[in-house]
């Protein structure tokens, strides 16, 4: 994808995807040029694991 200043979008299987999100830069360019507003870069909530078989 020509928008991303680090290469690391390109298409798979005929649609854009993070196929190298250790070059990522999140300078947001991806975000703020795609036409369809599926780009975020904002981080998901972490998961909260609650083991009860951990044992303290």
């Amino acid at each position: 994808m020509s928008v991303c200043p680090t290469a690391c979008l390109d298409l798979w299987n005929d649609r854009p995807g993070l196929l190298y999100p250790e070059r990522c830069s999140s300078c947001g360019a991806c975000e703020l040029l795609c036409p369809t507003d599926a780009i975020t870069l904002e981080a998901p909530a972490p998961s909260v694991s609650h083991d009860k078989d951990h044992g303290s």
